[in-house]
């Protein structure tokens, strides 16, 4: 069977409720290291996921990132284990 290698950052929601098997969700890291040859890159049947959230939002947005990670939990069954909030604000301007 063929696979296709994709970007992580790329994913969409609707790949979230109907997953192929024959897709491998790759962050770029390991798709450059893949690419070069230095890597192989092996199927998993489930991820673990992550959040962090930039200590600069303001308190109503971070409870509404929340909200939507619950929903993603409670709806889709993500393994979502924990999130963090950095120890300093990361100061992203959007342009």
């Amino acid at each position: 069977m063929s696979s296709l290698c994709k970007l992580a950052q790329v994913l969409n929601a609707a790949m979230l409720y109907w997953p192929m098997s024959n897709v491998l969700y790759v962050e770029g890291y390991a798709l450059d290291r893949f690419a070069e040859g230095l890597w192989a890159l092996m199927p998993v049947h489930q991820n673990k996921v992550g959040l962090v959230l930039d200590a600069g939002i303001k308190p109503e947005l971070r409870f509404r990132h929340l909200q939507v990670t619950d929903a993603a939990w409670a709806s889709l069954g993500l393994p979502i284990m924990e999130y963090i909030i950095t120890d300093t604000p990361l100061k992203i301007q959007s342009t």
